[in-house]
């Protein structure tokens, strides 16, 4: 599945982005700062969620975890919402 993390430089998000990337999964990750993750299935974006227009082009999302802004969610279309 492909999922995507925001606030993937430290703490829940980072952790978030290890457990599903332990278990074989696509990650991508959102984050002001640089990267803390250096996995062959993971790809960094260091930008601010607040900026849509930065938005990279991904695949379809299967699974989000939203480590930062709360209205974020309703800006990417998810099957599920992990929160």
């Amino acid at each position: 599945m492909n999922v995507l993390i925001t606030g993937t430089s430290s703490g829940i998000g980072k952790a978030a982005a290890q457990f599903f990337l332990q278990k074989g999964h696509q990650v991508y990750g959102f984050d002001r700062k640089e990267s803390a993750i250096q996995e062959e299935n993971y790809t960094h974006y260091q930008l601010d969620i607040r900026e849509k227009e930065k938005y990279p082009a991904l695949p379809p999302i299967h699974i989000l975890v939203n480590r930062r802004l709360r209205n974020a969610t309703a800006r990417i279309k998810s099957g599920l919402f992990i929160c």
